[in-house]
């Protein structure tokens, strides 16, 4: 009886230090058993794999704005920073295989540039993260008309065939998709630059009585941010097998919308990427039914924005009541 009171007990603090995570998961479930009983083409092979390639782009930008987020900012530049990285996929995966990786590097160096500027503009300058990041997704929004004004172009085949690959139901990305959540996880939680993001997002007046250099961990996260919005929009230009100055702007609200949901807040020093997978997931599942059930386009937009409330809504009154 005795053992028995003490698994309860800590079945019970576990769900109470992690409520979020189980809130979110639970309705995860819940919605995906829904879908598959509900709707047939639902659970065809065909959905399924156009399911797991919309989570994964919009997992990693989601997993980049996770960290601005924890420092109780914000990166509204990702998605002009996907819109980019595939204008620059097209425009420099032209010449000979031996610069694809060049290429790519160039591709990751251009996010995480802009991630730097918005991490020297919030962390010394002292601006408004909002400010920042919206004037570079202005700017880079510019960036992306420049080098391909109309979308176009093609990736080469042997481009697509390395990541592309399919294992069973699996194609290439989902695998990439698991290797970044697990090195971000590695990195939040087991590297002293991960746990300072967290102290410096928490309260950064103590982090930096406790020896945190506040200034570097915002940097810190804001290149991390920039540099897997990049790495998002070469998943999107594979996908769309072209470039487009644009197809980044969609992803902006989803990818906030995923955090929240995932506990991750506005108060920073909370939350983190396994509750960001997890409303990536809701938010995708979400929206592949709503398109299933011929809901429209606008209604579908609403749906949306009501998650994102209700999100910004609960966790608004948890910070207030606790």
């Amino acid at each position: 009886m005795a053992e028995f009171s003490r698994i309860k007990n800590s079945i019970r603090m576990q769900f109470m230090s992690n409520k979020p995570l189980f809130i979110i998961y639970g309705f995860l479930v819940i919605m995906f058993i829904s879908g598959l009983l509900v709707f047939p083409v639902f659970r065809s092979r065909i959905n399924i794999s156009f399911l797991m390639n919309q989570a994964i782009i919009l997992g990693i930008v989601s997993l980049g704005q996770t960290i601005p987020i924890l420092l109780s900012g914000l990166d509204m530049s990702v998605s002009s920073v996907m819109s980019l990285s595939t204008t620059l996929a097209v425009v420099l995966l032209r010449g000979p295989v031996w610069t694809f990786p060049l290429a790519f590097i160039a591709i990751m160096a251009a996010g995480a540039a802009v991630g730097y500027i918005n991490g020297l503009g919030v962390a010394r300058l002292n601006m408004e993260p909002i400010i920042v990041t919206l004037s570079t997704m202005i700017v880079i929004s510019g960036a992306a008309l420049f080098v391909l004004p109309v979308p176009g172009g093609f990736l080469p085949e042997n481009v697509l065939n390395f990541f592309l690959f399919e294992v069973g139901v699996f194609q290439g990305p989902v695998f990439f998709y698991v290797a970044i959540i697990i090195i971000m996880y590695y990195y939040l939680h087991h590297t002293v630059s991960g746990r300072h993001i967290y102290a410096a997002g928490g309260d950064k007046e103590r982090a930096s009585l406790t020896g945190v250099r506040v200034d570097r961990a915002i940097v810190t996260g804001y290149v991390i941010s920039g540099l897997l919005a990049s790495v998002a929009g070469i998943f999107l230009s594979l996908r769309i097998n072209s470039g487009a100055p644009r197809v980044g702007e969609p992803f902006l609200l989803d990818c906030i919308t995923a955090v929240l949901l995932g506990g991750t807040t506005f108060a920073g020093g909370r939350g983190g990427i396994i509750g960001t997978v997890g409303g990536t997931l809701v938010i995708t599942v979400l929206a592949n039914i709503l398109v299933i059930a011929e809901v429209h386009t606008y209604y579908q937009y609403i749906a949306r924005a009501v998650v994102l409330f209700v999100a910004v809504v609960a966790y608004t009154m948890k910070r207030r009541y606790t």
